[in-house]
């Protein structure tokens, strides 16, 4: 406990005090990660999340079994940005600007933002890394593909989740601006190899038709990292779902 207490009040120091973001939407239900608004309810929680409850095609997902994707291109064509960083009570999220693209299969996607979870949200043969980051990226029409990186524990800090630590709130509802610039490539792994699938969002209102790319190769963050994190934010994971007859490709 006191290890904990300790990080909460080193989190604190970051908090940089601006006015609270713009309230989320009128009667919009709470949900959460334990209790009577986790994962196992949010279906129940209001109309627009039964998708979470009902959907056939939900994330995340345990990844066992694949077979081997047609050659297919994925390219990242991301830019340095200045450094924007959200904690929105489920998540420590970094807004990005335009300009940013993931190219895949010949569609592109612009990076919209990217988010944290603790543990990560999929696991591959049972087993799930200490934390994960999401980075999300829409098409011009509407659709969504997420790529998925794990994150596992190394002896180093990494340099660029380093950046966005010291600008990260401690409080919900807190935005920070650093006068520093990041790029989301470093938070992706040097070989490319990834897993792909179609899922959903792995937050209400679950919304389905996403493509997900899990990307095989890790990257790493030190002890102290992960602990921070979880300081601020607890463990966001939603439990994986099941398959329901969907094929996971692996893409060399």
């Amino acid at each position: 406990m006191g290890h904990i207490s300790i990080l909460r009040n080193i989190a604190a120091l970051l908090v940089l005090t601006l006015p609270a973001l713009g309230p989320a939407r009128e009667g919009a239900p709470h949900w959460g990660y334990t209790g009577e608004t986790g994962p196992a309810h949010w279906g129940d929680l209001a109309p627009e999340y039964q998708t979470c409850k009902t959907g056939r095609a939900q994330s995340p997902i345990d990844i066992s079994q694949t077979v081997p994707a047609a050659v297919s291109f994925i390219g990242f064509r991301y830019r340095s940005a200045p450094l924007s960083v959200v904690n929105n009570g489920h998540t420590i999220q970094v807004n990005y600007p335009p300009g940013s693209h993931l190219v895949l299969g010949g569609k592109s996607y612009q990076l919209k933002e990217f988010r944290f979870h603790a543990p990560s949200e999929h696991s591959v043969f049972g087993r799930r890394a200490h934390m994960s980051v999401h980075l999300v990226h829409e098409a011009r029409d509407g659709e969504l593909a997420v790529v998925a990186v794990a994150m596992d524990m190394g002896r180093l800090p990494n340099r660029e989740v380093a950046r966005i630590w010291r600008a990260m709130p401690a409080k919900a509802g807190r935005e920070r601006r650093a006068r520093v610039s990041i790029n989301a490539a470093r938070l992706l792994p040097t070989r490319r190899s990834y897993y792909s699938y179609t899922g959903s969002l792995t937050t209400p209102p679950c919304t389905e038709g996403v493509r997900w790319v899990v990307m095989h190769d890790p990257i790493t963050v030190s002890p102290r990292q992960v602990d921070l994190f979880k300081a601020v934010i607890g463990d966001n994971a939603r439990p994986t779902q099941p398959l329901n007859g969907r094929v996971v490709y692996f893409n060399r």
